[in-house]
């Protein structure tokens, strides 16, 4: 489970083709194109019909805290600073992915609807336990259950490597119907689902493999809580599972659950090494420029890098971790391109490698175009609304 952005820019991330994933160059947008996929759970259907599908602006509007049927705010601090949502990913076993890409349409179709179906009572599981709560009183210190909650279920099919992968994203929108004033919707509380998502994930196992037995499949036990369709020879099962081959190339097949983890959490960190090594070798750069003397250059990379450790270890959600920093850039960026700017013009400094007079109106273009952007950016970020856009 992790939190959605801000705005109806968070939507935009759910609003494209299902099939996304495994598509390296557009990894960013994937869920539903042109109304696609997605479908609408609803306790009352007081806002979008329960089971009818996810329309675009519909779904992006409610990101924003709007009411879709009028343009209108429905909750406090509607806007682009809104918390769109949570979402919380239900993903089925490798055999069921297999089964599902290797069907006819109607196979698809029966396998698909299991699926949705596990994912449904997971629902109202959440609803039968009072997970989700909304926010009232001053400073949202009281909580209630709230009358109707709102989900948008998309589901997926493949992984970010390309291979077979039923998962649904199942979205929290945080606009809920309050149970006191049927015409006011809150903010929602999401904590008790965040401490009770590995039980959500067990119970969306438990009624997805009752639904495959009735059917007539049988199926086997495949570690703590987990399981697989019977009959699947394992060496198809790893066929289709780089991300886990690419973790037992690191750890071996004997190794254990929290040895794997460990695995996944460095195969991501050495992925981001290739970026960080470029902006590490700048920073100590920088810094023995600033500073006038020598500093041991390994003092200088770990000075340089190790903040990014730290928001790692504080559990500090990646995404958003990576637009803040962006944000923060966005901020300091604009000191060294006009310092970069004022300095490659002056032969005093350059030298016979001083900018040509060409060289400086390009540069001059580019860093007015980038400081325009950041300024864009920025206003974005604190809500300030910006015509045209």
């Amino acid at each position: 489970m992790h939190a959605l952005g801000c705005g109806r820019a968070a939507g935009a991330y759910y609003t494209e083709d299902p099939n996304r994933e495994a598509r390296p160059r557009s990894r960013d947008n994937y869920y539903t194109r042109d109304g696609g996929n997605g479908t609408w759970w609803s306790m009352a259907s007081s806002l979008v019909r329960s089971g009818s599908s996810v329309e675009p602006e519909t779904f992006r509007d409610l990101c924003a805290g709007i009411d879709p049927r009028t343009g209108k705010a429905l909750v406090r601090g509607s806007g682009e600073r809104h918390r769109a949502g949570w979402d919380i990913t239900f993903s089925t076993p490798k055999t069921f992915g297999i089964l599902w890409a290797t069907g006819n349409a109607e196979q698809r179709a029966k396998l698909e609807a299991i699926q949705q179906n596990a994912v449904d009572r997971a629902l109202q599981f959440v609803v039968d336990e009072r997970l989700v709560e909304v926010r009232l009183g001053a400073g949202g210190h009281l909580r209630e259950a709230p009358s109707d909650i709102l989900d948008a279920k998309f589901p997926h099919f493949t992984s970010r490597e390309g291979d077979p992968a039923c998962h649904v994203h199942s979205i929290f929108l945080n606009v809920a119907r309050s149970s006191g004033d049927r015409k006011k919707y809150l903010s929602i509380e999401p904590r008790q689902v965040y401490a009770w998502q590995s039980v959500l994930g067990t119970a969306f196992r438990t009624v997805l493999s009752q639904s495959l037995v009735e059917i007539g499949f049988s199926v086997r036990p495949a570690g703590r809580d987990q399981f697989e369709i019977a009959g699947i020879p394992d060496t198809m099962i790893e066929r289709f599972s780089k991300r886990s081959l690419q973790i037992k190339a690191r750890v071996g097949k004997s190794a254990s659950a929290a040895q794997k983890e460990v695995a996944a959490l460095a195969t991501l960190i050495v992925s981001g090494l290739s970026s960080s090594t470029v902006g590490t070798m700048a920073g100590q750069m920088i810094m023995q420029g600033f500073v006038g003397f020598q500093i041991p250059i390994w003092i200088r990379r770990l000075v340089t890098m190790l903040p990014a450790f730290v928001v790692v270890a504080l559990g500090a959600n990646p995404t958003r971790a990576l637009v803040i920093s962006q944000v923060v850039l966005s901020f300091a960026l604009p000191l060294p391109m006009v310092s970069l700017l004022i300095f490659t013009r002056r032969t005093d400094i350059m030298g016979q490698f001083v900018n040509s007079r060409l060289m400086q109106i390009a540069a001059l273009l580019g860093t007015a175009l980038v400081l325009v952007l950041n300024i864009f950016l920025i206003l974005q970020i604190l809500g300030v609304p910006i015509p045209g856009l």
